[in-house]
């Protein structure tokens, strides 16, 4: 997984919307929803909401940059011979 290293968040704050993350990261809303709903994939906050009929809470979704990066570097690999600079 590739994240986009040219991400520019608005503002200052270091929490991103789904959307976001899910630019970030190079995948799609519905990969970061798959994952939360099968407790997988980055660590995310929710944020209380109202009750929904038979749906449960509501809430908005926000990924602390910190733990898109976290998450990420845990998807590396090591390989036998390393990548080199040259």
């Amino acid at each position: 997984m590739k994240h986009n290293e040219n991400f520019s968040h608005p503002g200052q704050s270091n929490h991103l919307n789904e959307h976001e993350a899910a630019s970030w990261l190079g995948t799609s809303v519905f990969t970061l929803r798959k994952w939360r709903s099968e407790g997988r994939g980055p660590r995310f906050l929710k944020m209380p909401g109202a009750e929904r009929p038979g749906r449960g809470r509501a809430g908005h979704v926000f990924y602390r940059l910190s733990d898109l990066e976290a998450f990420t570097k845990g998807l590396e690999v090591e390989t036998e011979q390393g990548v080199t600079n040259e």
